[in-house]
């Protein structure tokens, strides 16, 4: 979890929180697969859109090697 708040945003609170698991060989450099999910709400953390709320779910697949 992620809380993040900024005076130029009248200090409200952008929230993002991710959550999975990871399978795979424990010992480090051996391949890994991970599942996540995500979410986030508060204001569009990319580019010159930073004044727009949004609210996202998410799903994601990640291979370590």
């Amino acid at each position: 979890m992620d809380l993040k708040s900024l005076e130029e945003h009248n200090w409200s609170i952008d929230t993002s929180v991710k959550a999975g698991l990871e399978f795979g060989h424990p010992n480090p450099g051996q391949r890994r697969l991970r599942l996540m999910a995500e979410y986030y709400k508060g204001f569009d953390p990319h580019g010159q859109f930073y004044k727009n709320k949004v609210e996202y779910y998410g799903l994601g697949v990640y291979l370590g090697f």
